[in-house]
């Protein structure tokens, strides 16, 4: 297993270390970096930037080219295998708990305990319960997303009238996509993402989960889960059906005024906002919630460690704390849409909780704060396939390939093998 050094042999280590974020070492140290999403490379670019002006001992090597968190959890695992693991990986909170059961990750809570900077007050215990395994802090979330509704305010406005409230429930949003729908001027009334995601949004937004509580058996399996591939059939009957588009071709659709309604993670707001320019007005609405039960799931990044070296685990956790901290949380709010995770930093750091408040389209996301849970990791050491499975199924209903009902029924079976496999 991979520990961090004995507390008791480098306390005094871990005092100096921490202790200043402007601490310096005798000698410089390395640390390799790897990061995601991709489409954030600025945002990583400026953490190291920042990060290497106030701590000149440490050099930061960065590999941005990671596109998704499936592929970085992928790429940490593939390193395992080679013995060429990076000393630090952001990747998505929900796969914290697929790279701890490998014991590949350093638990944190002996640095926690030796920082006299690692106060609630400068940190919000919410960015490690997040990443918390076993009882055992993991990472270290930096920024939390949410799956929002963005909309085309040109196109809306068109059919329900200058001034006119975005929908609130998923018949009458369905109901305008269908309306927005030119197949002959090329516009595309809606389209809804098949990430597992969106399919958990949904489920959760009805109150159900995807396991039980003891992780014994699937809970998805119901008629909230029937309810969500409906939402997706819908969409797909009201046009969507026609094309198939993964992420990239999705936004970029939407991007240049094609698309009148889209799902998609409320990360990629100051992305999307540019990138639209003058082309035309951007609109964002949350998710309808259904139920008193219902929870809005957070994707997000968090920061993990993984090297047994202790110089480069020293220098890492000081690189982790920094991109938690103020001036990190300030360059979250910058370069993306992401909400800062460290929420104590919001409320006591003026120049970021200016900058959030001066951004209106980001309310759909602070609006699921009170609701807010983790993205869910399914146990054992299956969870991509697991995701993919699902990732499969709906995008067969999006495609109007297989009934609600049949593909539930299928992801069903596939989804408990999985896990019956990863139980073995």
């Amino acid at each position: 297993m991979r520990v961090p050094i004995a507390p008791l042999a480098a306390l005094a280590m871990l005092l100096a270390a921490c202790g200043s974020e402007t601490a310096v070492d005798d000698g410089r140290v390395t640390i390799q970096v790897n990061t995601t999403p991709a489409v954030y490379a600025a945002m990583f670019e400026a953490f190291e930037a920042a990060f290497e002006a106030r701590n000149p001992d440490i050099d930061i090597v960065l590999d941005t080219s990671i596109v998704g968190h499936a592929d970085a959890v992928q790429a940490v695992l593939r390193g395992a295998i080679i013995g060429r693991l990076p000393d630090v990986a952001f990747l998505g909170h929900n796969y914290v708990r697929t790279l701890a059961d490998r014991r590949l990750t350093v638990p944190l809570d002996a640095f926690i305990a030796g920082d006299r900077d690692w106060t609630a007050d400068r940190y919000a215990p919410s960015i490690i319960d997040s990443a918390r395994v076993g009882g055992a802090v993991h990472g270290v979330s930096v920024a939390i997303s949410f799956p929002i509704l963005y909309y085309n305010r040109d196109l809306v406005a068109q059919e329900l009238g200058a001034g006119a409230a975005f929908p609130a429930d998923w018949p009458d949003i369905v109901a305008l996509s269908r309306r927005i729908d030119r197949p002959r001027d090329g516009v595309l009334g809606g389209y809804h993402r098949a990430h597992q995601w969106f399919f958990q949004a949904h489920v959760e937004s009805r109150g159900a989960r995807l396991m039980n509580e003891a992780e014994t058996a699937i809970a998805f399996d119901g008629p909230e889960g029937l309810a969500a591939l409906e939402v997706v059939e819908a969409f797909a009957r009201a046009g969507q059906a026609r094309v198939l588009m993964n992420r990239e071709q999705s936004r970029q659709a939407f991007l240049s005024g094609t698309i009148g309604v889209l799902t998609d993670s409320s990360a990629a707001l100051i992305r999307h906002k540019e990138q639209i320019g003058d082309r035309f007005v951007l609109g964002t609405a949350p998710l309808p919630v259904l139920s008193d039960d219902a929870v809005v799931p957070a994707l997000g990044v968090t920061a993990v460690l993984l090297s047994d070296d202790e110089d480069k685990q020293r220098a890492a956790w000081r690189f982790v704390k920094f991109v938690a901290g103020p001036e990190g949380q300030l360059i979250v709010a910058r370069y993306s849409g992401y909400v800062p995770a460290n929420l104590a930093v919001v409320d006591s750091h003026p120049p970021l909780r200016d900058l959030i408040a001066q951004r209106p389209l980001m309310a759909p996301a602070l609006s699921a704060l009170p609701r807010v849970t983790s993205a869910y990791a399914f146990p054992g050491a299956n969870a991509a396939r697991i995701d993919k499975v699902i990732f499969d199924h709906v995008q067969q209903v999006a495609m109007l390939q297989t009934s609600p009902a049949a593909a539930l029924s299928s992801m069903a079976e596939k989804v408990t093998a999985l896990l019956g496999q990863a139980a073995e």
